[in-house]
């Protein structure tokens, strides 16, 4: 518990979440942090790449708005910025959640400007979000991703890490096109909706099935995908 009182774990209302989103808000618009993702922006290193620092980058201001919103540790800072996002993404089509959601589409909008220079996509149907998910895992036991992963095996943690990267892009960018989901926009409406609909339990069943499929074959720790 921080020194304000405010617990790590337990549930999260919409008042709290309206207060921390309105925090994350203001971190990424800050100058340091908008800095970071104009580098980010011209750095080198593909879209799978970026996004996934861009992802990195956008957790460092969720830790860094729930230490100053509410007195935590960095440790706990992070375990509250899971909780509520969860709540968040719960209820983002509930009418009294609307200025949260707001919110988070307009970090979202900042990050992908001012990284990847593309406009918030269109939010995909649950259905959609569904069949991408399945796709996303079952896309794992095709010989070559499989392979590729298993390659990786007698690596060191470095070399693993380093080419781990392209081959999950392939698994990822290959589950969305079948969904009808191309190009750089295809990747990123993906990888928004899955997001947004990360509290499904049919959706993170199959995200985390994928995770672990992955650990699994190229005996890789893994976070964040």
């Amino acid at each position: 518990m921080g020194p304000g009182g405010m617990a790590a774990v337990g549930p999260a209302n919409v008042d709290e979440c309206s207060k921390f989103s309105t925090a994350v808000k203001r971190v990424v618009t800050s100058y340091l942090f908008t800095s970071q993702l104009v580098a980010l922006k011209m750095s080198a290193g593909g879209l799978s790449e970026k996004w996934d620092k861009m992802m990195m980058l956008l957790l460092m201001a969720r830790i860094q708005a729930a230490k100053e919103s509410f007195g935590l540790s960095e440790q706990d800072a992070l375990q509250r910025a899971g909780i509520i996002q969860h709540y968040i993404a719960t209820n983002r089509i509930n009418p009294q959640w609307a200025a949260t959601v707001q919110n988070e589409n307009e970090i979202l909008e900042t990050i992908l400007k001012a990284t990847l220079d593309k406009p918030v996509p269109e939010s995909l149907e649950l259905a959609k979000v569904r069949k991408i998910a399945f796709r996303l895992t079952s896309m794992i036991y095709n010989d070559q991703f499989l392979d590729g992963l298993r390659q990786l095996r007698k690596l060191d943690l470095m070399e693993k890490n380093a080419k781990i990267t392209p081959i999950l892009h392939n698994i990822q960018v290959a589950a969305f096109e079948n969904e009808g989901l191309k190009g750089d926009d295809g990747f990123i409406a993906a990888q928004k909706s899955l997001m947004e609909f990360a509290s499904d339990p049919f959706v993170q069943a199959q995200v985390n099935s994928y995770m672990v499929l992955v650990v699994e074959a190229a005996e890789v720790p893994l976070m964040g995908r």
